[in-house]
């Protein structure tokens, strides 16, 4: 109670009490017999204290009704929400059915990812949050069929390109890209544990029917001689892959001055790589970006460039039979 506030029960009672005694008053100015002033007043204050509390359970009762109806508003709409919820997960799992891919890996991927948000350290939950939120970049690109580009050399996507590959891998291997300051033997792509493990991949790919041809772009003559080209392209012929080489001399005219290096993954997808200059005693390039070319217009056009290159390049049989003509040819 605050103050000189009269609670609600005094309240009432002393309402009542007035009304009796006015009651009795009334009936005393009436000349009425004693005992029907007492009769009369106890049951006008009776009266008047129930019609207090039927009137004050009213309003009550009113509030209660109007919470309530509130109250089944607002639960009708959390589960026509949770129904709409429940609809679209449905759909969602029923399309990524028909897509083959397996509900059991969506639960794992939201059950992983709850995880991770409740029992771990702060640096890991907003480590996940990047790659969660980068996947999902990359899949909305890829849905899109806009390119997708990554700043710097890219690994995952070349690797997992070859390890799903289906019909063919045309690649081209730019000098520039791919070897040392020095030539093939001089450090390069296929020295590093990437090019072993590409190389490994490539193996598989082709045990599954894939056909994978290669194209060694050079950019001096010189580099005929290189002994570690011919190593790096017996490599590759001993797990299957059609090996080619292009001179500068043979290069053709409208192809020149345009060379870069690419990779067509079942002539659907342009793997692409644009290396930084280099300076001379740099060993490996360093990579500006990694691109995804996805429109088939690009595409169209990749698959047209390698097949002049590769119709202009030299079977790496001929730079091996110079070798066994040649027993100082290292």
């Amino acid at each position: 109670m605050r103050g000189n506030e009269i609670p609600p029960v005094l309240r009432k009672i002393f309402y009542a009490v007035i009304v009796g005694s006015i009651t009795y008053l009334v009936t005393e100015a009436a000349d009425q017999p004693y005992i029907w002033g007492i009769t009369l007043s106890a049951f006008m204050g009776g009266v008047t204290l129930v019609v207090q509390f039927l009137s004050e359970f009213e309003a009550r009762l009113a509030k209660v009704e109007g919470g309530q109806e509130k109250l089944d508003q607002e639960m009708k709409k959390l589960v026509s929400d949770q129904f709409k919820k429940v609809n679209k997960a449905t759909e969602l799992f029923g399309r990524a059915e028909e897509h083959e891919l397996r509900e059991d890996e969506i639960t794992k991927l939201v059950q992983n990812w709850i995880h991770v948000q409740r029992n771990t350290v702060p640096l890991i939950k907003n480590f996940a949050h990047l790659e969660v939120t980068r996947l999902l970049e990359l899949l909305r690109e890829l849905a899109e069929g806009a390119d997708v580009t990554y700043d710097g050399e890219d690994r995952d996507w070349l690797l997992e390109l070859t390890r799903v590959a289906e019909t063919s891998i045309d690649a081209t291997s730019l000098t520039t890209v791919d070897a040392g300051s020095s030539g093939y033997a001089d450090g390069g792509l296929w020295g590093s544990d990437l090019g072993q493990h590409y190389l490994d991949l490539q193996r598989e790919a082709i045990q599954r029917g894939v056909v994978i041809r290669r194209i060694f772009i050079l950019d001096r003559m010189e580099l005929l001689d290189d002994p570690g080209l011919l190593q790096v392209c017996r490599l590759h012929a001993d797990v299957g892959v059609k090996v080619k080489i292009l001179t500068p001399e043979a290069v053709p005219g409208t192809r020149k001055v345009s060379l870069f290096d690419f990779i067509l993954f079942d002539k659907k997808i342009s793997y692409e790589v644009t290396p930084a200059s280099r300076v001379a005693d740099v060993t490996k390039p360093a990579m500006v970006y990694t691109r995804l070319a996805l429109r088939s217009t690009r595409v169209a056009e990749r698959v047209k460039r390698f097949q002049d290159l590769w119709e202009a390049a030299t079977d790496f049989g001929q730079l091996e039979k110079r070798d066994e003509q040649n027993p100082d040819f290292q």
